[in-house]
């Protein structure tokens, strides 16, 4: 798993996994968590997909002001 998202927000979260797989991200929401398993198609590049990640997630929060994310 490359990433794992905790969000205060149980309905954010099936938003986020959405917005991440409309990304080319394969992610899956479980509850208030979103499990990220891989981001674009290129798996070879651990640190830049962790790099694409973490902008993303803090692009869709500043979208999203009234839901708390953790990215970890």
């Amino acid at each position: 798993m490359l990433g794992h998202i905790r969000l205060d927000d149980a309905a954010a979260a099936d938003e986020l996994a959405r917005a991440l797989t409309a990304a080319d991200c394969l992610a899956v929401a479980d509850f208030d968590s979103v499990a990220v398993v891989a981001v674009g198609a290129d798996g070879d590049d651990p640190q830049g997909a962790w790099l694409d990640l973490s902008f993303f997630v803090k692009a869709w929060a500043a979208d999203h002001p009234a839901v708390v994310v953790l990215l970890s």
